[in-house]
């Protein structure tokens, strides 16, 4: 909900997208393609993280990029 809050350009809206496929990974235990999801998260995403709070979802996006 905060990355849709935020004010969106097409690639924010690409890094949108993978959180959400991020998220059905997690949701399905596929740990290697929740992973996967996470490098190409990117730095807006990881900063969204930050901003809410989210500390243990930025520092593994941080490790997976």
């Amino acid at each position: 909900m905060a990355m849709k809050k935020a004010d969106c350009k097409d690639d924010q809206d690409v890094a949108i997208s993978t959180v959400v496929a991020t998220e059905k990974a997690v949701i399905k235990g596929d740990g290697s393609t929740t992973l996967q999801h996470l490098k190409t998260a990117g730095k807006w995403t990881l900063g969204i993280a930050e901003k809410i709070g989210v500390s243990v979802a930025a520092e593994v996006i941080k490790r997976a990029m």
